[in-house]
């Protein structure tokens, strides 16, 4: 399976990582090491099961890294190709059943066991033979977008096994090491930043509804919902992303029709999409798709039971760009976006990869911006009146049935 380019063409996907170590500037020695870290050959024998190589990112074979496809600017477009090389399950047991039919009952039980041994020494043997011949390789292309000076990397790395390897083939190549930039751990560099580290130490999940009565009956108190995702997971504060989102939700509907950040006012929407999921772990989860689905009902009474926005559609307009995705605000992950036509068609490829990184790397800048924006309501002191502002929109709201397309609610500036 060939992986696919989608910061150079089609629909993109990222997720947004902090790089520790490493060059600060993107020089010639940077392409050197991405030219040195292409995967390696692997010899006599069968190749282990996962390897990984740099490649340029225009096709899984291309390891020419020619700053005219690799430079833009201060950062450099790249990818990392993954092989997997692993015999399917049903392959592997199809070799130990022609290896069993090609012999007769052992007449004994310690020819029995002996053979059973030989059984599965010549399936393994023929395993390892087909992964020689490079028999079951999948190839996989994910690219990377890493603005050096900024020490920040964009790329669709989801699971933790990818990650995994991206960050060993990271330190191994040019000795840095990534973390992902979350919600929380977006909040903790902006707070620290600024000497608020405190504020955000202090910070813990909002009530935005009463305790369900599940809840009451179960644990026998009332205090802030335990959003299990962000407990459970590796930075215990990412439930700010899914108070950010219900925020978001609630400036549309009590709000201003645009929202004001460092980086100019910015327009949006809620549509196609949007999962949600109980943040006092009692509800379960729902699933919407719809034009508006913050309209429907099914919306409103989720969050009147407790359940907090995952992952929504959105339609965003600032600073003269409008994006259509899919975000999840918890793991700060972009999804499915479109990014809009250029009016005028590019004269070169190299024009249109530089049309589109600028558009992807404002999309983040607008999203980072917004975020920010939240985070300094949230640790103001009007965070109570505005929070309790939110519970009776809540508490009021039923939703209803959209007929129509949703349309931004302002015309921003280019």
């Amino acid at each position: 399976m060939l992986g696919v380019m989608p910061f150079r063409t089609g629909t993109v996907a990222f997720a947004r990582f902090r790089v520790s170590g490493g060059p600060h500037a993107l020089t010639p020695s940077v392409l050197e090491s991405l030219a040195a870290g292409v995967m390696a050959e692997s010899g006599v024998g069968s190749p282990p099961e996962v390897q990984a190589g740099w490649i340029s990112g225009r096709h899984v074979f291309d390891t020419t890294f020619d700053p005219d496809a690799t430079v833009f600017g201060d950062s450099a477009l790249f990818a990392i190709r993954v092989d997997t090389n692993r015999v399917p399950a049903e392959i592997r047991r199809a070799f130990r059943l022609m290896a069993v039919s090609a012999r007769g009952p052992g007449e004994d039980r310690r020819e029995q066991e002996a053979g059973r041994r030989e059984v599965d020494e010549e399936a393994e043997a023929r395993c390892r033979a087909e992964l020689s011949a490079g028999r079951h390789r999948r190839s996989k292309m994910v690219p990377v977008l890493w603005d050096v000076p900024r020490r920040l990397i964009l790329a669709p790395v989801f699971s933790d096994t990818l990650r995994s390897v991206l960050a060993e083939h990271m330190r191994a190549t040019l000795d840095a090491s990534i973390e992902p930039l979350s919600a929380g751990a977006l909040a903790a560099e902006h707070l620290s930043a600024s000497g608020r580290s405190r504020d955000y130490e202090d910070l813990a999940p909002s009530s935005f509804t009463a305790p369900p009565a599940a809840t009451l009956e179960r644990e026998g108190r009332g205090d802030g919902p335990p959003v299990p995702w962000s407990r459970l997971g590796p930075q215990p504060k990412d439930f700010l992303g899914n108070e950010f989102l219900i925020w978001l939700w609630a400036q549309g509907e009590i709000g201003s029709a645009a929202i004001d950040t460092e980086g100019g006012p910015v327009a949006l929407v809620f549509d196609q999409s949007l999962d949600m999921d109980c943040a006092w772990d009692v509800a379960g989860r729902q699933t919407l798709r719809a034009t508006g689905p913050t309209r429907l009902p099914e919306a409103a009474k989720g969050l009147q039971n407790g359940k907090w926005p995952r992952k929504a559609g959105l339609v965003l307009a600032a600073r003269g760009d409008q994006w259509t995705l899919t975000f999840q605000g918890d793991r700060f992950l972009v999804t499915g976006c479109r990014l809009a036509t250029p009016e005028e068609a590019p004269a070169s490829e190299r024009e249109r990869t530089e049309q589109r990184l600028a558009s992807i790397e404002t999309l983040d800048g607008v999203l980072v911006d917004l975020f920010h924006a939240f985070l300094e309501r949230r640790i103001c002191s009007g965070w109570q009146g505005e929070r309790q502002a939110i519970r009776e929109w809540i508490t009021t709201r039923t939703g209803r049935r959209a007929t129509a397309p949703v349309e931004l609610p302002v015309e921003l500036p280019v």
